[in-house]
């Protein structure tokens, strides 16, 4: 059972290991990367469920620019249908999204996703 009184109102989630999970279930690395984002949308739901009402996400560091150039691509083709789609649901249910970081990296079209 859950003690809702003493929940934290804040927690800061580090995406880390999808490549790693793709790899053991024998699934491509874009795979598993829309796979971490899933569970991210689930964590998101789950949280606002119980009063949740913070969440930070670490999706993207630098390091990741040093990947292969298919991998960033696809990381930025999945940031912009995921970022559209978690918007628009975000706005259903009333949970506000900000981008924090240098989002000046990130090509115009993401940078102006909603």
């Amino acid at each position: 059972m859950c003690d809702i009184e003493h929940l934290p109102t804040h927690i800061a989630l580090i995406l880390d290991g999808n490549r790693r999970w793709a790899k053991a279930n024998n699934l491509t690395t874009k795979e598993g990367h829309i796979a971490g984002v899933k569970n991210l949308e689930k964590i998101t739901d789950f949280c606002n469920k119980i009063g949740i009402k913070y969440i930070t996400a670490y999706c993207f560091s630098t390091e990741n620019w040093e990947r292969s150039k298919e991998e960033v691509s696809a990381l930025m083709k999945i940031f912009k249908s995921y970022l559209a789609l978690f918007a628009k649901k975000a706005n259903e249910i009333q949970v506000r999204i900000n981008v924090i970081g240098t989002v000046t990296v990130f090509n115009n079209n993401l940078q102006k996703q909603p």
